[in-house]
């Protein structure tokens, strides 16, 4: 719930970001149209809802995206294709030299795990008819974000030669095609930038909502569907309403998410992965490696982690993993294996 939370609040954030743009209103008010549109209609649709219009944006965006890449690569970016892969290679030779090889790293670790299996997407992966869909669902979506990463690199290579240095990282996009296109396109931009926003939010908190009551309310009190159904739709505005109020706070986009990675990838993903692996996993393994995990995460979060740039991915993880190996072996030692 907490990471649902946190992811809650960058996105939302992000949403602000364009109606601050679009209509000039105040960051407040801007992130609370945002949580109150994205939390209303995810109350009371539920999962359908949150499927159902994330079809239409992704239909939206992956259109438009493209679009503006081939028209910027078409009309605006002089000297055509030798020159943008003379631009490419001379913004990589500069990010290697201004980034330690630990960040690289720690930045790649953050992006390939941070978002491994997170609740979004483990519950639409639940949803699913069949696991073949499922599997097939993960395969077309990872090729998907290999081509999806591909197109926003070229635009940021295009907008490193177009735009000034001193453009906001959350507002390099925007700039680009405000001053490159027609007002057309950029209001097209504006309108898919909102859908990106709001389809992940809606995902984020549908998920905390389910965690809530599958994992919360009828693990400790029986309750009927209704009942469930009830709960399940004010957890979803009180998340919404928390990550509103947290909103304000984020750096950036790209600065919270990589929080979030930080923080779920060593909380999760060894106890997940171990469990599944080892033929009798051992309950306080998977407590323990979640316990540490979480706290050296976020106590590198607020230290020097943060102030060097490094991210907290991978020591985290190697806390966590000796932490499970500990609490693997202390289980071994005085009590039964879970079988």
């Amino acid at each position: 719930m907490l990471l649902c939370t946190l992811f809650s609040a960058v996105m939302i954030s992000a949403g602000g970001v364009v109606l601050n743009d679009i209509f000039g209103l105040p960051p407040r008010l801007s992130v609370t149209v945002v949580a109150i549109v994205t939390a209303s209609y995810t109350a009371f649709g539920g999962l359908r809802a949150s499927v159902i219009t994330d079809a239409y944006h992704f239909a939206l965006f992956t259109r438009l995206l493209p679009g503006i890449l081939l028209f910027e690569l078409l009309f605006r970016f002089d000297g055509g294709a030798t020159a943008f892969y003379q631009q490419a290679m001379a913004t990589t030779a500069s990010g290697f030299q201004t980034t330690s090889p630990l960040e690289i790293v720690s930045f790649v670790m953050a992006f390939l795990l941070g978002e491994t299996l997170i609740p979004p997407y483990a519950n639409l992966a639940l949803a699913s008819k069949t696991t073949a869909v499922s599997r097939n669902g993960f395969v077309f979506a990872g090729l998907f974000s290999m081509l999806w990463f591909a197109v926003m690199i070229a635009l940021g290579v295009v907008a490193k030669a177009v735009l000034p240095g001193s453009t906001g990282e959350d507002y390099v996009l925007l700039t680009l095609v405000k001053f490159t296109m027609p007002h057309a396109a950029y209001a097209l931009l504006l309108v898919a930038l909102v859908s990106i926003v709001v389809s992940s939010l809606d995902s984020l908190l549908n998920a905390g909502a389910v965690v809530f009551t599958q994992d919360i309310i009828r693990r400790f009190a029986a309750r009927q569907d209704s009942a469930a159904l009830i709960a399940g739709r004010y957890s979803t505005v009180v998340i919404a309403a928390v990550a509103a109020g947290m909103a304000v706070f984020v750096p950036s986009v790209i600065k919270g998410l990589l929080v979030c990675y930080n923080i779920w990838a060593p909380a999760i993903l060894p106890a997940l992965f171990l469990g599944l692996w080892i033929r009798h996993p051992r309950p306080l393994a998977g407590l323990l490696s979640m316990a540490v995990g979480t706290v050296v995460a976020i106590l590198l979060q607020l230290e020097t982690f943060v102030k060097t740039g490094v991210g907290a991915i991978l020591p985290a993880l190697i806390c966590s993993l000796l932490a499970y190996a500990l609490g693997h072996y202390a289980h071994g030692l005085f009590g039964r294996p879970n079988r």
